[in-house]
């Protein structure tokens, strides 16, 4: 998983400028979230950041600094979901922690159930408890084909 921000030209300029945006890619994929939408004249090209003249210098500047310091942690690398990455880096003043795979799997059990559909909330929590066999917690990152096969094969080794 990489993560930059530079500002954006291949689109071209709109009205106010070239978009400012975040790269993130992994494995041959690209997703990119506009930051703010920047005049050339305001942007220092080699280092990818706002000069001093920028209108709002200190907060953009900030910003960026903090995207690509949690960009080159050990966190962020070890992040498979595009999605999950990205919110991980804008979210980055906010105190929200990532909800590790089971923590979901009750949310959206009881959100089933708020919505009376209950075999749906008793599949998601048969499926909790089997994948509980073989991983006793679980990050949406470690969730593979693998280790369903694994779950299989302890389930048909249980007489399932």
């Amino acid at each position: 998983m990489k993560a930059q921000v530079k500002m954006y030209k291949n689109d071209g300029a709109g009205k106010t400028g070239y978009p400012v945006k975040l790269i993130i890619s992994h494995k041959k994929k690209i997703e990119r979230k506009t930051l703010v939408t920047d005049l050339e004249k305001y942007w220092d090209p080699v280092r990818e950041i706002p000069l001093p003249s920028y209108p709002d210098f200190e907060t953009l500047y900030s910003r960026i600094l903090e995207i690509r310091s949690r960009a080159v942690g050990i966190e962020f690398y070890e992040m498979e979901d595009m999605t999950m990455a990205m919110n991980f880096l804008l979210n980055s003043g906010k105190k929200d922690k990532l909800i590790d795979f089971y923590t979901y799997v009750d949310q959206r059990a009881s959100y089933m159930r708020s919505l009376g559909r209950e075999g749906n909330a008793i599949s998601y929590e048969d499926a909790k408890k089997a994948l509980m066999t073989v991983a006793p917690s679980l990050k949406f990152s470690e969730l593979t084909p693998a280790l369903i096969s694994k779950m299989k094969v302890k389930k048909r080794l249980d007489g399932c």
